[in-house]
């Protein structure tokens, strides 16, 4: 059984499909941080990949994303419009969101008791550290 492994996958060209696949306490910590992230601007979490590395995941809540772009894998030059000038990295969000990612990652590392679904802010306010083995 998995806990907390969420897999995203980006299609590849217009007609294809993307998809967030995940186990149920994945995707209830992605709904926090995606619930965070709309009420506060930004939100994260922290989850792991089916060989079970872990990776920080940022939800950042961008008003305009007309000009944000991601880039293709060994793009160079970028290959995008004149429109997408504003890296994912650089919303204004994103390192507010890297920093919640981070600390969720600190409490589950900690061993705090984490129920799924609750925000970084609830955690910092009420996390009891988990003294069970």
């Amino acid at each position: 059984m998995s806990e907390r492994m969420l897999h995203f996958m980006g299609p590849s060209r217009w007609d294809e499909v993307g998809a967030i696949v995940g186990d149920r306490v994945a995707l209830l910590e992605l709904r926090a941080a995606v619930d965070t992230a709309l009420r506060t601007g930004a939100g994260g979490t922290y989850s792991f990949q089916s060989d079970g590395e872990p990776y920080a995941l940022v939800v950042a809540l961008e008003q305009d994303m007309h000009p944000v772009h991601t880039a293709y894998a060994a793009e160079k030059p970028r290959g995008r419009s004149l429109r997408e000038t504003v890296p994912m990295r650089t919303v204004a969000n994103f390192n507010d969101g890297y920093r919640k990612a981070l600390e969720f990652r600190d409490h589950l590392f900690r061993g705090d008791v984490i129920v799924p679904a609750l925000s970084v802010e609830v955690m910092n306010d009420n996390a009891q550290p988990s003294h069970g083995a």
